[in-house]
């Protein structure tokens, strides 16, 4: 398709030149045939599309269809390729032709809207908006959801619009299409305008659905369900006809689709919903992959969801699959959502000792970093009769293995840290090597360390108390500390400065860098993290650097004002829903981040 697509290019650069009108429905013929073209880079670049271009820029006057021109335009836009010069061209073509323009091919236009050409198509926009209005009153539903994603660009002063188009849609609601309906929902359920400017339609969409509701999809229930839990707008009536609707076609629900309606019922807070999914996955569980299952084990697990029977099948479902499954840490991140239930957890030892020869230096960490917290509650003799002794010492001893052979990077040093630092105990024969690896690493070789990595990495041989070479490896580590300092979290942050203070190992550049970081976030620190600034910045060596003053004195107006906000009296009470800031939906089940 790429080199019949330059024949047709090279095709049109050797025959325009010899015609005497511009060749426009040839142009947009090729322009088609070159956005078909996957990577298409190549192709615009090339010497002789860009001549066409140049051509056709030049060329504009002779578009007197505009529906050519405004094909054009849009090519152009989405790849970039238009400038100034082109878009004032385009603005004058526009009003000298005026009286031919259709209203559609004008949005085709309009949806190219920049920051190049905002002063060339604003002007437009508000020359055509009674014309725009009259084609939305006769119902034209593409033209009108195209006119409402336009003018969310265009952001107005003049609101008329906006509110003259709400109304046509209210009004003609019962004549509506159910593509059309859902598309306006989209369009105002998702919106950035106050939601105080959207209740009214949203709320005629939703008495409107009462109705339709039987007719709706799968895909489309998903879509109404989504959008009232998210602007907390849908009322117990569409919650109920939503749940019976789920009833009826949960059956074709596939598993990527359960979870989707997880995620929503979870932050709904409907049990009804769950009960259905487990209906399902009870009659497919021994079909499915294990691997599709992880998320909506976690959603079940930390949602508490779900009879006891089918949390205990989907479990055994899951550690049965540790033995077999290319990535364990994704199942092993839903199992242990669940880590007071003991039983689980040894047989989760049991599968992983299985597989622990075979996994990498990063699966490695992932199991005692998700199994350590489960470990460390653990009574001493329970700690002595738990499986997950032989499993930790037969990892570290796979890890040692993996530094003595050099196959690991210094981000693995970062992944041990992590894993053990907290709750496991870790033997001077890895730590040894750990630090022998990352003092012989290049300049070249540290630098490929993040900051997350350069926190770990610090905080976790500050914390092993037989250590004993803490200051000079603080020394080695300055450079790239100081490097990663702007890519850093506050938390991340805060951890390496500790360390350095506590160790009088910080140099100025560091702390410099630090305060500018600290000012930056200032306005989103917790309060254990600003008692932690407050002691790293009032105990460093460089108390008289500019600027570190201005700053403890921020630390504490910040101290003040969260140590101010008083808690909520009665945390059951029934609140007013704050519509003014609709609800973030987690719209994702929580990873394990490292996998």
């Amino acid at each position: 398709m790429k080199q019949e697509a330059m024949q047709e290019i090279e095709k049109f650069q050797k025959n325009y030149l010899f015609d005497i009108n511009f060749n426009t429905k040839g142009l947009v013929k090729l322009l088609g045939q070159v956005s078909y073209v996957y990577d298409n880079h190549d192709l615009i670049q090339s010497p002789q599309f860009q001549e066409i271009l140049k051509s056709s820029k030049e060329n504009l006057y002779q578009f007197q269809n505009i529906r050519e021109l405004a094909l054009l335009l849009n090519f152009c836009f989405k790849h970039q390729l238009g400038d100034e010069n082109l878009w004032f061209a385009a603005y004058q073509h526009l009003l000298n032709t005026q009286s031919q323009i259709q209203v559609e091919d004008l949005l085709l236009i309009l949806e190219s809207i920049n920051e190049t050409n905002l002063e060339y198509l604003k002007p437009l926009f508000k020359q055509f908006e009674n014309a725009i209005l009259e084609e939305v009153q006769r119902n034209n539903h593409k033209v009108t959801i195209k006119a409402l994603q336009i003018y969310r660009k265009f952001q107005p002063d003049n609101n008329n619009f906006f509110y003259s188009i709400k109304k046509q849609i209210i009004d003609s609601l019962p004549q509506t299409n159910t593509d059309s309906v859902l598309n306006y929902l989209r369009y105002y359920g998702l919106g950035n305008e106050p939601i105080e400017d959207r209740q009214e339609i949203l709320n005629a969409i939703m008495i409107h659905l009462y109705k339709m509701q039987k007719f709706l999809n799968k895909k489309q229930l998903l879509q109404v369900y989504y959008t009232y839990v998210r602007t907390q707008l849908g009322s117990d009536i569409l919650y109920r006809l939503i749940e019976d609707r789920v009833a009826i076609l949960i059956d074709e629900f596939q598993l990527n689709e359960i979870e989707q309606l997880l995620i929503i019922a979870a932050n709904q807070k409907n049990n009804i919903i769950f009960k259905y999914a487990e209906r399902l996955l009870k009659q497919r569980l021994l079909d499915c992959n294990p691997a599709d299952l992880v998320q909506i084990a976690v959603l079940f697990i930390e949602n508490n969801q779900g009879t006891p029977e089918f949390i205990d099948s989907l479990e055994q479902h899951l550690i049965q699959a540790i033995y077999t499954s290319d990535d364990i840490t994704e199942l092993l991140w839903a199992l242990v959502q669940k880590q007071y239930n003991s039983k689980w957890m040894e047989k989760i030892a049991d599968a992983c000792k299985e597989r622990v020869p075979n996994l990498s230096v990063k699966q490695l960490t992932s199991i005692v970093w998700m199994t350590s917290d489960y470990f460390k509650r653990l009574k001493n003799k329970e700690k002595q009769q738990s499986k997950y002794i032989d499993l930790y010492e037969l990892i570290e001893k796979h890890l040692i293995q993996y530094f003595e052979e050099g196959e690991v990077i210094n981000r693995d040093v970062a992944l041990v840290m992590n894993a053990y630092i907290r709750n496991i105990p870790i033997s001077q024969d890895l730590v040894d090597l750990m630090e022998i690896y990352i003092l012989n690493s290049t300049e070249e070789e540290l630098q490929e360390l993040d900051g997350w990595s350069v926190s770990q990495i610090i905080w976790g041989f500050s914390q092993i108390e037989q250590y004993q070479n803490l200051k000079e490896f603080l020394n080695f580590m300055i450079k790239v500390t100081i490097e990663c300092i702007g890519e850093m979290k506050i938390d991340e942050l805060f951890t390496v400065l500790r360390v350095y203070i506590n160790e009088k190992q910080e140099t100025e550049e560091m702390i410099k860098e630090a305060i500018e970081k600290t000012n930056f976030w200032m306005d989103q620190l917790d309060l254990n993290q600003v008692y932690l600034g407050i002691h790293i910045f009032t105990n460093t060596s460089f108390s008289n650097l500019q600027g570190i003053n201005e700053l403890i004195k921020k630390l504490l107006d910040r101290l003040e004002f969260l140590k101010s906000i008083k808690p909520q009296i009665d945390p059951n009470e029934d609140e007013e829903i704050d519509h003014d800031k609709e609800q973030k939906l987690r719209l994702e089940v929580e990873k394990y981040k490292y996998s």
